[in-house]
């Protein structure tokens, strides 16, 4: 709220992080398939690729 933003926001990203913390987001789903139509793919790879795709150039 410091930084301008509204009571309801700061209120929401609370509780978003108030539940990862908890743990309530660690259960590994099926979701990136679905929607993406493809397995998912870990953090490693996905750096690696954006990087040869000059992502941070």
């Amino acid at each position: 709220m410091a930084q301008g933003f509204p009571v309801e926001d700061a209120e929401y990203l609370r509780e978003m992080f108030d539940l990862m913390r908890a743990g309530a987001t660690a259960e590994v789903t099926d979701a990136v398939h679905r929607v993406l139509g493809r397995p998912p793919r870990d953090f490693e790879s996905y750096v690696t690729r954006a990087a040869a795709a000059g992502a941070w150039r």
